[in-house]
């Protein structure tokens, strides 16, 4: 009985530690990603109104600095400012959720469901300390600060979706399998020497071995395209017949590689990893969106990718996503590798769906 208690105690502490490794990682990239489609749709919402969506965005990033000017800290406001202060506080709010759920006993559920709903109610909670800051320190109407909370609602509740999802799939094969673990080990020894040999096979991540320079690469050419310069020396200009066209068709693709890549998130479940390396445990999902393409997460990421540069009516930029569709191209080649060696069946799949452009490629 006491060599019992003692195992367990053991493995809580163990299970706490990577839990919360986990809940903060995942936390900062659900966090990251419910910014980033908060941001697509309310571009997209915005454009498709007849608003210019930089200017909308410069006046939010000139409304925080006029926030912190009532503290005495003077910023410079615009489309910069807007977008460090929504990714910092989506980045922590995120962070912080994952923490909640990694610590908090009574907050350790297995269903998706519950998570995601947890994660809006979450989300709308927290961040009523600042919408109601906003609306007393700009003296906001009553006709404002109803259209304020109306699209701050819909907004973060997006966010609590993604947020949500995200961590659940984290979370998921990870909780399950330590809890496996504990049950179904007998002894102390038995879980000592696998977490050893677990630790001595995995290889330092800068060597790249499960694919992670690829991440690193993915998402610097993700922050290119919608960071980086939209004009390059005497490039011409968009002309006007052109515009309304990128505004109503970036707007539809936005939309379109959003609902695809978060379809697509659902359906992997478990499975999802942040590497192109397939988990150990890992399933082949031929459900769903990957019925029809391979892989349908990249798909929805090019799809945003080309809906965002027809929406800035950039030459520039439609260039960064074309090189997003090539590198996406080399990667999944790479990741398919390791795919067939692991799922015998892969080879049919491959045959019957195509990569990356469903009917097309």
């Amino acid at each position: 009985m006491e060599t019992t208690l003692h195992r367990n105690s053991r493995f809580q502490k163990y299970y706490m530690q990577v839990t919360l490794a986990r809940g903060i990682k995942w936390g900062l990239i659900g966090g990251i990603a419910g910014t980033l489609i908060m941001e697509l749709v309310l571009t997209g919402a915005i454009t498709a109104v007849g608003m210019p969506a930089l200017t909308c965005l410069s006046f939010i990033g000139d409304t925080v600095a006029h926030l912190w000017a009532h503290f005495g800290i003077h910023l410079v406001g615009g489309v910069l400012m807007c977008l460090a202060a929504q990714y910092l506080i989506g980045s922590l709010f995120g962070v912080i959720f994952g923490t909640m759920l990694s610590k908090i006993s009574t907050l350790h559920t297995y269903s998706l469901k519950k998570r995601v709903l947890l994660a809006v109610v979450y989300a709308e909670i927290i961040s009523q300390p600042l919408l109601a800051m906003t609306t007393i320190l700009l003296k906001m109407t009553a006709k404002d600060t109803l259209l304020w909370y109306s699209a701050s609602f819909v907004m973060h509740f997006l966010y609590g979706v993604v947020l949500g999802a995200i961590i659940s799939c984290g979370f998921r094969s990870v909780l399950t399998n330590h809890w496996r673990g504990c049950t179904n080990t007998g002894r102390k020894k038995t879980i000592t020497r696998r977490k050893e040999s677990t630790m001595k096979s995995q290889s330092p991540w800068w060597r790249g071995t499960h694919g992670e320079w690829y991440v690193f690469a993915q998402f610097a050419l993700i922050a290119l395209i919608f960071f980086g310069p939209r004009a390059f020396l005497k490039w011409p200009i968009w002309a006007a017949s052109y515009t309304w066209f990128g505004s109503v068709g970036g707007g539809i693709l936005l939309l379109a590689g959003s609902l695809l890549f978060l379809v697509a998130l659902f359906r992997l479940g478990s499975n999802l990893t942040a590497v192109p390396y397939p988990k150990e445990k890992g399933a082949l999902v031929e459900t769903g969106p990957y019925r029809l393409v391979r892989h349908p997460m990249y798909c929805g990421i090019i799809l945003i990718a080309f809906g965002w540069a027809l929406l800035v009516h950039s030459w520039l930029t439609i260039g960064y996503a074309v090189v997003l569709l090539l590198f996406f191209d080399v990667k999944s080649r790479r990741e398919e590798m390791w795919l067939k060696v692991k799922y015998p069946g892969y080879v049919t799949y491959q045959k019957r769906v195509r990569k990356l452009i469903p009917l097309i490629y």
